[in-house]
């Protein structure tokens, strides 16, 4: 029976519960009709903004789609060009090589180079030390050939100053009565190593005859050339001149003509001998002091010699 009453009892429930319910049900029906319609707007407003973002994202998708075939593009283009550099880059440094090694060419070239030109540099310093060598020995045969004309002209003049000197002594020697021509050479070849002055004449009459002294002077007695002992000097001008004088006063006396030569020897065997001869018009003599008298070779030559030296 008890659990007929809850049986009956759970019936009633449920039946007072669906009667409840359907009341709550029927009330709040409007409501969520409302809701719902209210929901449904909501949901086409999300459906349009979801269209809407929809078309965008289609749109930024298409974009980004075209951007990326642009950068594929790109990338396909930096690729090739990064295979063109890397091809390139290739290409420079195989030029790069050849230059190194056309570098070090040129280097081994230039190297060469200054080699052969350190050798011409010496060959021609060497070339320049030969010819200033040869540029000397030049200037020294110059020097050799001008001291050798210049001997050979003094020869040349010597020996025409010789000829005249034999011509002068023949016609002297011819002149004197009886005279003879013979030794005339060797008279004029005694003073052949004279430096052709007049003291160099009286200094070879002087060695070559033992005599003190020798002077050449004029007719007044002034000296026009010494050799020897100087304190002799003045005293045989002065006596050859003294000695011309005294033979002119014996003009008229005795026939005796010009004074050709004297000697005059004291009784302590010292000699003063002289000879006189004519020099560009003007008389001129020649006085030696010694111990003896010289040779007449040796006072022919000194003669011939000091007349040549003095015209």
């Amino acid at each position: 029976m008890t659990i007929v009453y809850l049986v009956a009892g759970l019936v009633v429930g449920l039946l007072v519960g669906y009667m409840i319910g359907l009341s709550m049900l029927n009330k709040n029906k409007a409501l969520w009709e409302e809701q719902l319609a209210g929901a449904r707007k909501k949901v086409d407003e999300v459906k349009r903004e979801a269209t809407a973002a929809l078309k965008q994202e289609r749109i930024r998708a298409s974009k980004a789609e075209e951007k990326l075939v642009a950068n594929s593009e790109g990338v396909a283009k930096a690729k090739t060009a990064a295979e063109q550099a890397t091809t390139q880059l290739q290409a420079y440094q195989s030029k790069m090589q050849e230059l190194q090694k056309a570098c070090a060419t040129a280097q081994e070239a230039a190297q060469a180079h200054m080699n052969a030109r350190q050798q011409a540099e010496n060959r021609y310093r060497q070339a320049e030390a030969t010819l200033n060598q040869a540029q000397r020995q030049i200037t020294e045969m110059g020097a050799q050939i001008e001291s050798l004309e210049a001997t050979r002209n003094t020869l040349e003049q010597s020996g025409k100053r010789q000829s005249r000197q034999l011509q002068r002594l023949r016609a002297d020697v011819a002149s004197t009565k009886g005279g003879s021509t013979s030794g005339l050479d060797q008279s004029v070849e005694l003073f052949a190593e004279a430096d052709g002055t007049l003291e160099g004449v009286l200094k070879i009459l002087l060695e070559h005859e033992g005599q003190n002294a020798a002077v050449v002077a004029d007719s007044n007695g002034i000296i026009v050339a010494a050799a020897g002992e100087g304190e002799l000097k003045e005293g045989m001008a002065a006596t050859s001149q003294m000695v011309n004088s005294a033979v002119k006063q014996l003009e008229g006396m005795v026939p005796f003509s010009a004074l050709r030569s004297y000697v005059l020897e004291d009784d302590g065997s010292n000699v003063i001998a002289g000879r006189f001869f004519k020099c560009a018009g003007e008389n001129v003599g020649l006085a030696t002091y010694g111990p003896r008298t010289p040779s007449d070779r040796a006072l022919d030559g000194a003669m011939a010699n000091l007349s040549s030296i003095l015209e």
